[in-house]
C-alpha cells in the first residue's frame, strides 16, 4: 500500500460571468447526505456555474446544483464581484481549510477592489473577518450573499482545495500571502 497523493492535477483559472447571479445556500429537500446544499453561482437562465465541492459523505456541506427563482425575489446589484465560496465560519479550522480557498485570485490582483460575495450556511463568529483582512480584504468589501442577488459580472474562481480529496498547486499561495502581511502588520509598526 503506497500513500495517496493529494495534489491535484492541473491549474486553476476564473470564469467571468455576466449579470451571474448568486443563490443562498438552501438544504435540500431530499439528499443522500447529512447537510448537503443548493445554491452558489448561476447565470442569467439559471445554469448552475460553481458552488462548493467537497469529497465526504457525512456533513457534506456540498453545493452542486442551483435553484430557479422568480424574477422579482433578484435583488440587482450593479458591481462586478468575486464569488468566494461558502464561509464556514462556525468552525475555526474548516474557515482555515476551506473558505479561503477561491481567493488566490487576490493574491494574483493585489489591487483588485472588487468586493467578495460569499454564501453562508451558520451564523458567523466576530473573529470571521480577521483572515480576509489580513489577505487585504476588509469588511467593508465582503457581501454575505442572503438573497438572490443578479450582479453585473461574477468571476468565479476555481476552489484550490476539496476537502477530503485533494489540493491545487496554488492553495499555499493564500496562506503564504497572509503569513507575508501578519509580518507587515507586526513589523511595520515600529
Amino acid at each position: 500500500m503506497g500513500l495517496r497523493k493529494y495534489l491535484l492535477e492541473g491549474e486553476v483559472n476564473y470564469k467571468e460571468i455576466e449579470k451571474g447571479i448568486i443563490l443562498p445556500a438552501k438544504k435540500k429537500e431530499s439528499n443522500a447526505y447529512q447537510g448537503t446544499f443548493k445554491g452558489g453561482v448561476v447565470d442569467k437562465k439559471f445554469k448552475f456555474i460553481s458552488g462548493h465541492k467537497r469529497n465526504v459523505e457525512e456533513m457534506n456541506m456540498s453545493i452542486e446544483e442551483g435553484y430557479k427563482v422568480r424574477k422579482k425575489e433578484i435583488k440587482y446589484c450593479d458591481e462586478t464581484v468575486v464569488y468566494g465560496g461558502i464561509l464556514l465560519m462556525s468552525s475555526f479550522g474548516h474557515l482555515v481549510l476551506e473558505s479561503l480557498s477561491r481567493l488566490w485570485y487576490y493574491v494574483d490582483n493585489p489591487n483588485c477592489n472588487y468586493k467578495v460575495a460569499f454564501l453562508k450556511i451558520r451564523n458567523l463568529p466576530d473573529y470571521s473577518y480577521g483572515f480576509l483582512e489580513i489577505l487585504g480584504i476588509p469588511k467593508e468589501r465582503v457581501i454575505i450573499i442572503e438573497e438572490p442577488t443578479q450582479f453585473k459580472n461574477v468571476i468565479v474562481p476555481d476552489e484550490t482545495i476539496h476537502a477530503w480529496l485533494g489540493y491545487k498547486n496554488r492553495y499555499i499561495d493564500i496562506y503564504d500571502a497572509i503569513r507575508k502581511n501578519v509580518k507587515l502588520v507586526l513589523v511595520g509598526d515600529e
